[in-house]
């Protein structure tokens, strides 16, 4: 009996309380650190989760903004780079010892060590970093979960009013990354802007996206029929004989959002574009809107990832 009780709690613990404690642990790295790579040195950086966080919420967010909405930043910061850590303990060729987060923005998050922070700040750097190192550390601790794992709690600067699905904008979803209203945006100064580019610009970035597309004569016939979603952001749109994605033009004409307009005239294309970014999860100015209404970071968490749980991390 004895015996058989002790299989059935091995067992437990294998199933259980050992994925958990993976799941959980803050950094795979005996000393409690992060690998990171520095894209711009090409250095492994071992950064503890306060210095990392640190790092990030200074690059990824105005210290201007309302200290609610730099916590709110900083575990949305701190629940991406765990599921980011998650993927990589779960990969079997994952090699120990290599980083598993990176400085460069365009694949995972950017981040400013001191040096760079007082170089952004200049003559307001105490101030910030005394603002930036109490937020966090009063966070640091803490995790968005969903389902028991960390969430992908991805973010942008502006939205358009509305943030998008990630499935619209990504191709993948994920229960959390829905279509929620985001208040308050439209008073940014980045929440609008208007760009021009001439025939042979957008012929140039229209081709770059397919090299056999045909384009009419009439260059105001290239683009038509935008299909869009519900926040307003171009999925697909047609251009000469073929669809494109409304992301790739967004890229090539290095668009501030995917929710634009485009019409044309005297040989140039006009692009108004609403929102900065690419509108998934939760809006920074929108944060920052609503913790100046009196919203705390946790109100402001449950908005824009909805069906998440704010846990604390336990000890491991």
């Amino acid at each position: 009996m004895k015996r058989l009780f002790t299989s059935f709690l091995l067992i437990f613990l294998a199933l259980f309380l050992v994925p958990m404690l993976v799941l959980f642990r803050i950094s795979p790295n005996r000393d409690g650190t992060y690998l990171v790579e520095d894209t711009q040195t090409n250095q492994i950086l071992s950064l503890t989760p306060l210095e990392y966080i640190k790092g990030v919420v200074a690059a990824e967010i105005p210290l201007s903004y309302h200290e609610e909405a730099v916590k709110a930043q900083a575990v949305a910061a701190h629940s991406y780079a765990l599921y980011r850590i998650q993927q990589c303990l779960n990969d079997p060729e994952y090699i120990p010892g290599t980083p598993y987060l990176s400085t460069d923005p365009a694949s995972c998050q950017a981040y400013l060590d001191e040096a760079g922070r007082r170089e952004l700040w200049g003559d307001a750097f105490d101030a910030y970093e005394q603002k930036l190192d109490q937020a966090v550390s009063a966070v640091i601790d803490q995790v968005l979960l969903y389902e028991d794992k960390p969430a992908l709690a991805m973010f942008h600067a502006v939205s358009s009013g509305k943030t998008e699905n990630a499935a619209d904008i990504f191709g993948t979803s994920a229960a959390y990354l829905v279509s929620t209203t985001s208040e308050g945006d439209s008073l940014s100064p980045d929440y609008s802007q208007t760009k021009t580019v001439s025939a042979d610009e957008m012929k140039t970035a229209i081709l770059q996206i397919d090299s056999s597309i045909t384009l009419p004569e009439d260059p105001a016939a290239w683009l038509k029929d935008p299909v869009r979603s519900d926040a307003g952001s171009v999925l697909t749109i047609t251009a000469g004989d073929k669809t494109i994605k409304g992301t790739d033009l967004r890229t090539q004409l290095s668009l501030a959002s995917a929710n634009f307009t485009v019409s044309y005239a005297s040989d140039t294309f006009t692009i108004e574009t609403k929102g900065y970014g690419h509108g998934v999860g939760m809006s920074q100015y929108g944060a920052d809107f609503f913790a100046r209404q009196g919203q705390t970071y946790e109100e402001i968490l449950a908005h824009y990832y909805p069906g998440t749980t704010l846990s604390a991390i336990p000890n491991s």
